[in-house]
Protein backbone atom coordinates (compact mmCIF):
# COMPACT_ATOMS: atom_id res chain seq x y z
CA UNK A 1 0.00 0.00 0.00
CA UNK A 2 2.54 2.25 0.81
CA UNK A 3 4.88 1.60 -2.16
CA UNK A 4 1.69 2.39 -4.50
CA UNK A 5 0.98 5.70 -2.50
CA UNK A 6 4.41 6.54 -2.94
CA UNK A 7 4.07 6.06 -6.89
CA UNK A 8 0.84 8.35 -7.08
CA UNK A 9 2.49 10.86 -5.10
CA UNK A 10 5.70 12.40 -6.12
CA UNK A 11 8.66 12.30 -3.20
CA UNK A 12 9.63 16.00 -4.67
CA UNK A 13 6.05 16.79 -4.03
CA UNK A 14 6.39 15.48 -0.47
CA UNK A 15 9.20 17.62 0.20
CA UNK A 16 7.41 20.99 -1.24
CA UNK A 17 4.45 20.61 0.97
CA UNK A 18 6.96 20.40 3.86
CA UNK A 19 8.23 23.67 2.49
CA UNK A 20 4.83 25.39 1.86
CA UNK A 21 3.53 24.50 5.37
CA UNK A 22 6.13 25.95 7.09
CA UNK A 23 6.83 28.60 4.55
CA UNK A 24 4.61 30.44 3.29
CA UNK A 25 1.58 30.59 6.65
CA UNK A 26 4.83 31.78 8.61
CA UNK A 27 5.59 34.30 5.71
CA UNK A 28 1.95 36.11 5.56
CA UNK A 29 1.09 36.02 9.63
CA UNK A 30 4.49 38.03 9.84
CA UNK A 31 3.96 40.17 7.08
CA UNK A 32 0.14 41.29 8.69
CA UNK A 33 1.95 41.23 12.03
CA UNK A 34 3.46 44.51 10.84
CA UNK A 35 -0.04 46.08 11.39
CA UNK A 36 -0.65 44.58 14.75
CA UNK A 37 1.96 44.83 16.74
CA UNK A 38 0.12 44.66 19.91
CA UNK A 39 -1.73 41.28 18.70
CA UNK A 40 2.11 39.79 18.07
CA UNK A 41 1.28 36.80 20.08
CA UNK A 42 -2.57 36.16 19.12
CA UNK A 43 -0.74 36.28 15.55
CA UNK A 44 1.67 33.39 15.66
CA UNK A 45 -0.96 31.42 17.29
CA UNK A 46 -3.06 32.16 14.47
CA UNK A 47 0.08 30.62 12.65
CA UNK A 48 0.81 27.57 14.80
CA UNK A 49 -3.01 27.01 14.49
CA UNK A 50 -2.65 27.45 10.48
CA UNK A 51 0.66 24.69 10.66
CA UNK A 52 -1.15 22.28 13.03
CA UNK A 53 -4.46 22.38 10.38
CA UNK A 54 -2.04 21.97 7.19
CA UNK A 55 -0.44 18.85 8.76
CA UNK A 56 -3.97 17.27 10.29
CA UNK A 57 -5.20 17.94 6.38
CA UNK A 58 -3.33 14.45 5.85
CA UNK A 59 -6.19 12.47 7.00
CA UNK A 60 -8.08 14.15 4.47
CA UNK A 61 -5.33 13.46 1.47
CA UNK A 62 -6.20 14.75 -1.97
CA UNK A 63 -3.62 12.45 -4.11
CA UNK A 64 -2.32 14.24 -7.51
CA UNK A 65 0.16 17.34 -7.52
CA UNK A 66 -2.28 19.11 -9.41
CA UNK A 67 -4.30 19.82 -6.08
CA UNK A 68 -0.56 21.00 -4.49
CA UNK A 69 -0.05 23.66 -7.14
CA UNK A 70 -3.11 25.14 -6.98
CA UNK A 71 -2.82 25.64 -2.41
CA UNK A 72 0.73 27.16 -3.94
CA UNK A 73 -1.36 29.57 -6.07
CA UNK A 74 -3.46 30.49 -3.30
CA UNK A 75 -0.87 31.03 -0.80
CA UNK A 76 0.75 33.47 -2.85
CA UNK A 77 -2.33 35.07 -4.23
CA UNK A 78 -2.73 36.27 0.11
CA UNK A 79 0.14 38.63 -0.23
CA UNK A 80 -1.71 40.87 -3.09
CA UNK A 81 -5.12 40.02 -1.62
CA UNK A 82 -3.86 41.63 1.65
CA UNK A 83 -2.32 44.63 -0.05
CA UNK A 84 -4.78 45.50 -2.72
CA UNK A 85 -8.01 44.72 -0.43
CA UNK A 86 -6.53 46.37 3.03
CA UNK A 87 -10.68 45.77 4.27
CA UNK A 88 -9.67 41.81 4.51
CA UNK A 89 -7.08 42.23 7.21
CA UNK A 90 -9.65 42.05 10.16
CA UNK A 91 -10.56 38.89 8.81
CA UNK A 92 -7.09 37.81 8.10
CA UNK A 93 -7.06 34.96 11.15
CA UNK A 94 -9.81 33.18 9.38
CA UNK A 95 -8.82 33.58 5.79
CA UNK A 96 -5.19 32.06 7.19
CA UNK A 97 -7.13 28.92 9.20
CA UNK A 98 -9.14 28.54 5.58
CA UNK A 99 -6.05 28.20 3.55
CA UNK A 100 -4.36 25.99 5.65
CA UNK A 101 -7.17 23.92 6.24
CA UNK A 102 -7.32 23.48 2.04
CA UNK A 103 -3.46 23.55 1.84
CA UNK A 104 -3.56 20.49 4.27
CA UNK A 105 -6.20 18.68 2.25
CA UNK A 106 -4.19 19.25 -1.03
CA UNK A 107 -0.81 18.46 0.47
CA UNK A 108 -2.16 15.86 2.78
CA UNK A 109 -0.82 13.20 0.45
CA UNK A 110 2.35 14.06 0.65
CA UNK A 111 2.32 14.59 4.28
CA UNK A 112 1.07 10.60 4.25
CA UNK A 113 4.27 9.53 2.58
CA UNK A 114 6.42 11.19 4.55
CA UNK A 115 4.88 10.51 7.77
CA UNK A 116 4.67 6.35 6.78
CA UNK A 117 8.04 6.50 5.72
CA UNK A 118 8.86 7.69 9.24
CA UNK A 119 6.97 5.62 10.65
CA UNK A 120 8.64 2.03 8.89
CA UNK A 121 12.32 4.21 9.34
CA UNK A 122 11.69 4.00 12.85
CA UNK A 123 10.31 0.82 13.32
CA UNK A 124 13.16 -0.47 11.37
CA UNK A 125 11.45 -2.20 7.95
CA UNK A 126 12.09 0.91 5.67
CA UNK A 127 16.05 0.81 5.02
CA UNK A 128 17.61 4.65 4.70
CA UNK A 129 18.01 4.32 1.19
CA UNK A 130 14.89 3.50 -0.05
CA UNK A 131 13.90 7.28 2.02
CA UNK A 132 11.98 9.20 -0.80
CA UNK A 133 15.08 11.93 -0.67
CA UNK A 134 17.49 12.60 -3.35
CA UNK A 135 20.81 14.10 -2.90
CA UNK A 136 19.76 15.64 -5.68
CA UNK A 137 16.26 16.78 -4.16
CA UNK A 138 18.35 18.05 -1.22
CA UNK A 139 20.30 20.20 -2.91
CA UNK A 140 17.88 22.25 -4.53
CA UNK A 141 16.00 21.91 -1.35
CA UNK A 142 18.64 23.82 0.12
CA UNK A 143 18.54 25.98 -2.60
CA UNK A 144 15.07 26.98 -2.49
CA UNK A 145 15.02 27.44 1.26
CA UNK A 146 18.05 29.80 1.69
CA UNK A 147 16.91 31.97 -1.50
CA UNK A 148 14.02 33.75 0.24
CA UNK A 149 16.07 35.34 2.49
CA UNK A 150 18.78 36.98 0.06
CA UNK A 151 15.84 37.88 -2.42
CA UNK A 152 13.45 39.33 0.21
CA UNK A 153 15.35 43.03 0.81
CA UNK A 154 15.22 43.50 -2.46
CA UNK A 155 12.13 42.51 -3.81
CA UNK A 156 9.87 42.80 -0.83
CA UNK A 157 7.86 39.90 1.01
CA UNK A 158 5.19 39.81 -1.99
CA UNK A 159 7.95 39.76 -5.34
CA UNK A 160 9.36 37.08 -2.75
CA UNK A 161 5.75 35.12 -2.55
CA UNK A 162 5.84 35.47 -6.48
CA UNK A 163 9.16 34.46 -7.23
CA UNK A 164 9.20 31.39 -4.34
CA UNK A 165 5.77 29.93 -5.91
CA UNK A 166 6.50 30.04 -9.65
CA UNK A 167 9.97 28.38 -8.47
CA UNK A 168 8.45 25.77 -6.18
CA UNK A 169 5.74 25.51 -8.96
CA UNK A 170 8.61 24.51 -11.60
CA UNK A 171 10.23 22.09 -9.15
CA UNK A 172 6.99 20.11 -8.60
CA UNK A 173 6.36 19.42 -12.27
CA UNK A 174 9.73 18.92 -12.64
CA UNK A 175 10.33 16.49 -9.70
CA UNK A 176 6.75 14.37 -10.94
CA UNK A 177 8.60 14.27 -14.66
CA UNK A 178 5.51 15.76 -16.53
CA UNK A 179 4.16 13.56 -19.57
CA UNK A 180 1.27 13.34 -21.68
CA UNK A 181 -0.90 15.46 -23.08
CA UNK A 182 -2.75 16.58 -19.93
CA UNK A 183 0.84 17.39 -17.89
CA UNK A 184 2.15 19.19 -21.08
CA UNK A 185 -0.56 21.48 -20.93
CA UNK A 186 -0.16 22.27 -17.04
CA UNK A 187 4.02 22.81 -17.83
CA UNK A 188 3.39 25.22 -20.06
CA UNK A 189 0.55 26.82 -18.51
CA UNK A 190 2.68 27.47 -15.26
CA UNK A 191 5.54 28.58 -17.76
CA UNK A 192 3.83 30.92 -19.77
CA UNK A 193 1.55 32.26 -16.49
CA UNK A 194 5.01 32.69 -14.75
CA UNK A 195 6.93 34.34 -17.08
CA UNK A 196 4.17 36.81 -17.86
CA UNK A 197 3.83 37.39 -14.07
CA UNK A 198 7.43 38.04 -14.20
CA UNK A 199 6.97 40.89 -17.18
CA UNK A 200 4.26 42.24 -15.55
CA UNK A 201 6.03 42.26 -12.02
CA UNK A 202 9.00 44.36 -14.04
CA UNK A 203 6.51 46.37 -15.33
CA UNK A 204 4.07 47.51 -12.90
CA UNK A 205 7.69 47.23 -10.01
CA UNK A 206 7.01 48.65 -6.76
CA UNK A 207 9.79 50.52 -5.06
CA UNK A 208 11.00 48.15 -2.11
CA UNK A 209 13.02 49.38 0.35
CA UNK A 210 15.99 47.27 2.10
CA UNK A 211 14.49 45.32 5.29
CA UNK A 212 10.77 47.05 4.50
CA UNK A 213 7.81 45.08 3.48
CA UNK A 214 5.26 46.27 0.86
CA UNK A 215 2.28 46.72 2.70
CA UNK A 216 0.48 49.22 -0.49
CA UNK A 217 1.26 50.34 -4.55
CA UNK A 218 -0.67 52.43 -6.42
CA UNK A 219 -0.40 54.69 -9.18
CA UNK A 220 -1.03 58.68 -8.69
CA UNK A 221 -1.07 61.06 -11.34
CA UNK A 222 0.54 58.81 -13.67
CA UNK A 223 3.32 57.72 -11.20
CA UNK A 224 3.45 54.19 -9.37
CA UNK A 225 4.31 54.87 -5.32
CA UNK A 226 4.66 52.27 -2.40
CA UNK A 227 4.02 52.79 0.82
CA UNK A 228 6.74 50.29 2.46
CA UNK A 229 6.88 49.60 6.37
CA UNK A 230 9.43 48.09 8.76
CA UNK A 231 9.51 47.53 12.38
CA UNK A 232 11.65 49.61 14.76
CA UNK A 233 12.68 52.40 17.37
CA UNK A 234 10.00 49.87 19.26
CA UNK A 235 7.19 50.99 16.74
CA UNK A 236 5.91 50.78 12.66
CA UNK A 237 8.08 52.64 10.95
CA UNK A 238 6.67 53.61 7.47
CA UNK A 239 8.37 55.35 3.95
CA UNK A 240 6.25 56.32 0.95
CA UNK A 241 8.41 56.04 -2.30
CA UNK A 242 8.01 56.47 -5.60
CA UNK A 243 10.72 55.53 -8.52
CA UNK A 244 12.61 58.67 -7.95
CA UNK A 245 12.26 59.92 -4.25
CA UNK A 246 10.68 59.18 -0.96
CA UNK A 247 7.73 60.90 -0.20
CA UNK A 248 6.78 60.25 3.17
CA UNK A 249 8.09 58.98 6.31
CA UNK A 250 6.70 58.39 9.11
CA UNK A 251 9.13 59.50 12.00
CA UNK A 252 9.72 63.36 10.08
CA UNK A 253 5.84 62.92 9.89
CA UNK A 254 5.05 62.83 13.19
CA UNK A 255 7.40 65.09 14.51
CA UNK A 256 6.48 68.39 12.19
CA UNK A 257 2.86 67.90 12.82
CA UNK A 258 3.88 68.16 16.52
CA UNK A 259 5.47 71.01 16.40
CA UNK A 260 3.07 72.56 13.65
CA UNK A 261 -0.14 71.92 15.92
CA UNK A 262 0.35 71.36 20.23
CA UNK A 263 2.84 74.74 20.75
CA UNK A 264 0.02 77.07 18.75
CA UNK A 265 -2.71 75.12 20.62
CA UNK A 266 -0.62 75.81 23.98
CA UNK A 267 -0.51 79.39 23.56
CA UNK A 268 -4.01 80.05 21.74
CA UNK A 269 -6.56 81.09 24.79
CA UNK A 270 -9.69 79.87 22.92
CA UNK A 271 -11.87 77.97 24.43
CA UNK A 272 -13.37 76.36 20.89
CA UNK A 273 -10.86 76.17 18.06
CA UNK A 274 -12.19 77.26 14.70
CA UNK A 275 -9.25 76.37 12.62
CA UNK A 276 -8.05 76.47 9.08
CA UNK A 277 -5.61 73.87 7.82
CA UNK A 278 -4.07 74.47 3.93
CA UNK A 279 -2.46 71.12 3.05
CA UNK A 280 -1.52 68.41 5.50
CA UNK A 281 -3.18 65.38 3.17
CA UNK A 282 -1.81 62.71 4.66
CA UNK A 283 -4.11 63.30 7.75
CA UNK A 284 -1.19 63.75 10.46
CA UNK A 285 -1.91 67.06 11.49
CA UNK A 286 -5.85 66.26 11.09
CA UNK A 287 -4.78 63.05 14.08
CA UNK A 288 -2.85 65.72 16.39
CA UNK A 289 -5.85 68.06 16.05
CA UNK A 290 -7.69 65.55 16.94
CA UNK A 291 -6.09 64.88 20.29
CA UNK A 292 -8.05 67.65 21.83
CA UNK A 293 -11.08 67.16 23.64
CA UNK A 294 -13.30 70.02 22.18
CA UNK A 295 -13.90 69.17 18.71
CA UNK A 296 -12.71 71.65 16.53
CA UNK A 297 -14.02 72.89 13.95
CA UNK A 298 -12.01 72.37 10.77
CA UNK A 299 -12.01 74.03 7.63
CA UNK A 300 -9.65 71.59 5.56
CA UNK A 301 -8.01 72.91 2.15
CA UNK A 302 -6.42 70.33 0.72
CA UNK A 303 -4.00 71.66 -2.18
CA UNK A 304 -3.36 68.03 -3.97
CA UNK A 305 -6.51 66.86 -4.89
CA UNK A 306 -5.16 63.47 -6.10
CA UNK A 307 -2.88 62.72 -2.95
CA UNK A 308 -5.80 63.51 -0.50
CA UNK A 309 -7.91 61.00 -2.27
CA UNK A 310 -4.54 58.59 -2.17
CA UNK A 311 -3.99 59.01 1.46
CA UNK A 312 -8.02 58.70 1.98
CA UNK A 313 -7.45 55.05 0.86
CA UNK A 314 -4.30 53.53 1.61
CA UNK A 315 -3.73 51.25 4.80
CA UNK A 316 -2.76 53.13 7.51
CA UNK A 317 -3.65 57.26 6.34
CA UNK A 318 -7.97 56.16 6.09
CA UNK A 319 -7.73 55.00 9.70
CA UNK A 320 -5.74 58.34 10.67
CA UNK A 321 -8.90 60.00 8.07
CA UNK A 322 -11.37 58.53 10.16
CA UNK A 323 -10.56 58.83 13.34
CA UNK A 324 -10.13 62.45 12.41
CA UNK A 325 -13.88 62.15 11.27
CA UNK A 326 -14.88 60.85 13.94
CA UNK A 327 -13.77 63.24 16.78
CA UNK A 328 -13.52 66.86 14.44
CA UNK A 329 -16.19 68.65 12.45
CA UNK A 330 -14.02 68.82 9.11
CA UNK A 331 -15.63 70.45 5.91
CA UNK A 332 -13.21 70.04 2.95
CA UNK A 333 -12.99 72.70 0.68
CA UNK A 334 -11.29 71.17 -2.92
CA UNK A 335 -8.82 72.40 -5.82
CA UNK A 336 -8.52 71.01 -9.28
CA UNK A 337 -5.46 68.62 -9.46
CA UNK A 338 -3.79 71.75 -11.46
CA UNK A 339 -5.40 74.80 -10.03
CA UNK A 340 -4.26 78.24 -11.40
CA UNK A 341 -4.42 81.35 -9.72
CA UNK A 342 -8.17 82.23 -10.76
CA UNK A 343 -9.24 78.88 -8.86
CA UNK A 344 -7.25 79.82 -5.80
CA UNK A 345 -8.37 83.64 -5.63
CA UNK A 346 -12.04 82.10 -5.51
CA UNK A 347 -10.85 79.56 -3.24
CA UNK A 348 -9.69 81.99 -0.73
CA UNK A 349 -13.26 84.30 -1.27
CA UNK A 350 -14.62 81.12 -0.20
CA UNK A 351 -12.85 80.81 2.93
CA UNK A 352 -13.36 84.03 4.02
CA UNK A 353 -17.06 83.46 3.64
CA UNK A 354 -16.79 80.80 6.73
CA UNK A 355 -15.56 83.40 9.27
CA UNK A 356 -12.09 84.04 11.38
CA UNK A 357 -10.05 81.24 12.56
CA UNK A 358 -8.27 80.84 15.89
CA UNK A 359 -5.61 78.76 14.46
CA UNK A 360 -4.17 78.75 11.29
CA UNK A 361 -1.80 75.59 9.51
CA UNK A 362 -0.42 76.36 6.77
CA UNK A 363 1.24 73.14 5.72
CA UNK A 364 2.74 74.42 2.49
CA UNK A 365 4.55 72.46 -0.68
CA UNK A 366 8.30 73.39 -1.48
CA UNK A 367 7.91 77.21 -3.29
CA UNK A 368 8.23 76.81 -6.68
CA UNK A 369 7.25 79.56 -9.87
CA UNK A 370 4.24 76.94 -10.14
CA UNK A 371 2.93 77.43 -7.19
CA UNK A 372 3.94 80.89 -6.56
CA UNK A 373 0.14 82.27 -5.77
CA UNK A 374 0.78 80.55 -2.28
CA UNK A 375 3.34 82.37 -1.30
CA UNK A 376 2.40 86.11 -3.00
CA UNK A 377 1.45 89.01 -0.36
CA UNK A 378 -2.11 88.76 -2.21
CA UNK A 379 -2.75 85.53 -0.19
CA UNK A 380 -0.71 86.49 3.01
CA UNK A 381 -3.12 89.65 3.33
CA UNK A 382 -5.90 87.01 2.93
CA UNK A 383 -4.86 84.88 5.34
CA UNK A 384 -4.17 87.41 7.80
CA UNK A 385 -7.49 88.73 7.89
CA UNK A 386 -8.71 85.88 8.07
CA UNK A 387 -6.66 85.15 11.86
CA UNK A 388 -8.57 86.49 14.83
CA UNK A 389 -6.11 89.51 16.51
CA UNK A 390 -5.47 86.66 19.24
CA UNK A 391 -4.47 83.78 16.77
CA UNK A 392 -1.70 82.09 15.42
CA UNK A 393 -0.67 81.24 11.86
CA UNK A 394 1.33 78.39 11.60
CA UNK A 395 3.34 78.17 8.00
CA UNK A 396 6.02 75.61 7.13
CA UNK A 397 7.66 76.81 3.92
CA UNK A 398 11.50 76.71 2.70
CA UNK A 399 13.77 75.05 4.48
CA UNK A 400 16.22 76.93 6.52
CA UNK A 401 19.44 75.01 5.85
CA UNK A 402 18.90 74.14 2.01
CA UNK A 403 17.22 77.86 1.19
CA UNK A 404 18.34 79.94 3.96
CA UNK A 405 17.55 83.11 1.62
CA UNK A 406 14.33 81.74 0.22
CA UNK A 407 13.14 81.01 3.97
CA UNK A 408 14.17 84.45 5.64
CA UNK A 409 12.36 86.14 2.57
CA UNK A 410 9.38 84.22 2.86
CA UNK A 411 8.96 85.25 6.52
CA UNK A 412 9.90 89.00 5.89
CA UNK A 413 7.00 89.05 3.22
CA UNK A 414 4.58 88.66 6.52
CA UNK A 415 6.03 91.42 8.17
CA UNK A 416 5.66 93.70 4.57
CA UNK A 417 1.71 93.05 4.89
CA UNK A 418 1.87 94.19 8.48
CA UNK A 419 1.94 90.62 10.79
CA UNK A 420 4.32 90.01 13.45
CA UNK A 421 6.82 86.95 12.68
CA UNK A 422 8.66 84.23 15.00
CA UNK A 423 10.67 81.94 12.73
CA UNK A 424 11.36 78.80 14.00
CA UNK A 425 12.75 75.34 12.90
CA UNK A 426 12.52 71.63 13.39
CA UNK A 427 15.86 69.87 15.36
CA UNK A 428 16.68 67.86 14.25
CA UNK A 429 16.28 67.95 10.75
CA UNK A 430 14.80 64.68 8.58
CA UNK A 431 13.60 64.24 5.34
CA UNK A 432 11.47 67.09 3.90
CA UNK A 433 13.03 69.64 6.18
CA UNK A 434 10.98 73.00 6.72
CA UNK A 435 11.27 75.84 8.27
CA UNK A 436 8.31 77.02 10.49
CA UNK A 437 6.94 80.60 10.99
CA UNK A 438 4.57 81.81 13.18
CA UNK A 439 2.53 85.04 12.18
CA UNK A 440 0.54 86.85 14.75
CA UNK A 441 -1.09 89.79 14.80
CA UNK A 442 0.20 91.14 18.04
CA UNK A 443 3.45 91.79 19.01
CA UNK A 444 5.04 87.97 20.64
CA UNK A 445 6.03 88.07 24.11
CA UNK A 446 9.27 86.37 24.38
CA UNK A 447 9.70 84.64 27.36
CA UNK A 448 11.99 81.36 29.09
CA UNK A 449 8.56 79.93 30.53
CA UNK A 450 7.37 76.38 29.20
CA UNK A 451 4.70 75.88 27.05
CA UNK A 452 2.39 73.19 28.70
CA UNK A 453 1.39 70.24 26.09
CA UNK A 454 -1.75 68.70 27.61
CA UNK A 455 -1.97 65.77 25.19
CA UNK A 456 -0.12 62.61 24.69
CA UNK A 457 3.15 62.95 22.30
CA UNK A 458 5.67 61.91 20.84
CA UNK A 459 8.39 64.24 20.26
CA UNK A 460 7.33 66.90 22.22
CA UNK A 461 7.90 66.91 26.02
CA UNK A 462 4.59 68.41 28.20
CA UNK A 463 6.95 71.07 29.42
CA UNK A 464 8.23 72.46 25.82
CA UNK A 465 10.61 75.02 26.03
CA UNK A 466 9.96 76.26 22.68
CA UNK A 467 12.25 79.01 22.70
CA UNK A 468 15.32 76.31 21.94
CA UNK A 469 13.63 75.63 18.64
CA UNK A 470 13.50 79.47 17.79
CA UNK A 471 17.45 79.67 18.10
CA UNK A 472 19.31 78.94 14.71
CA UNK A 473 22.62 78.62 14.42
CA UNK A 474 25.21 81.15 12.80
CA UNK A 475 25.09 79.06 9.22
CA UNK A 476 21.21 79.54 8.81
CA UNK A 477 20.83 83.03 10.53
CA UNK A 478 19.87 85.92 7.95
CA UNK A 479 22.67 88.45 7.26
CA UNK A 480 20.33 91.02 6.75
CA UNK A 481 19.69 91.28 2.56
CA UNK A 482 17.66 87.84 2.44
CA UNK A 483 15.06 89.97 4.35
CA UNK A 484 14.74 92.32 1.61
CA UNK A 485 13.62 92.78 -2.21
CA UNK A 486 11.86 90.44 -4.09
CA UNK A 487 11.93 86.34 -3.30
CA UNK A 488 12.83 84.17 -6.03
CA UNK A 489 11.29 81.27 -6.47
CA UNK A 490 13.00 78.08 -7.31
CA UNK A 491 11.73 76.26 -10.86
CA UNK A 492 10.26 73.21 -11.75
Amino acid sequence: MLRQERQGQSRQSAILGVFCALWFPASVGSWLQLWWPEYRLVMWAVVSAALGLWVGGRWLRMDGVYGGLWSVVAWVALGPVFLWFPMLRPFAGWILLLGAFVGGVSWGGAWGVLADAWGEIWSGTLDLGEAPIFLGTLILLGVLLALPFFVRPYLGRLGLHVLVGLLWGWFVLWGVQAAGGVSRWVWGGWSLGGLGLCVGWVVWWPASLPNHEVVYSASVGGERVTLNARRGEGMQVLALVSERSTLYQSIQAYRTAEIIVHPAMARSKAKRHKILLLGGEDGTILREIAKYPEGAEVVWVPLFSIWADFFQKAPHFSEIHEQARKRLQIKKLGLSAFFQHWEWSALLEKIKAQGSFSLIFADLPPPTEALQMLYTARTKKALLAMLSLEGVLVESSASPYRQRPLFWCLAAKWAEVGAYVVPFHLSPSLLGDHGFVWVLRKPFEASTQPLKITVPTRYLTPELPFHTFMRFARDVNPDGREMEGACTLPSL
